[in-house]
């Protein structure tokens, strides 16, 4: 995964939990969550179509950065 901050590419370590796959659908919600020095986060991937603004991370009142995506079952992401 790669942290995008003033248009720059950093590896950083992120963790994604898969918190919940939906009977109705093909779906799993994936939570990303980055804790580390930063004033804004982004998780960008051929899910959103490499797209820093599609997905921004919220930061919490305990400083750490998440989004749940919904991301089809059974496939892979790069």
């Amino acid at each position: 995964m790669y942290l995008c901050p003033e248009n720059q590419l950093l590896k950083f370590k992120i963790m994604a939990v898969l918190k919940k796959i939906l009977k109705s659908k093909p779906i799993g919600k994936v939570t990303f969550s980055y804790s580390g020095e930063a004033e804004n986060v982004a998780i960008v991937g051929d899910f959103n179509g490499w797209d820093v603004e599609a997905s921004p991370l919220k930061k919490g009142k305990d400083g750490v950065f998440k989004i749940t995506l919904d991301l089809a079952t059974g496939g892979e992401y790069e």
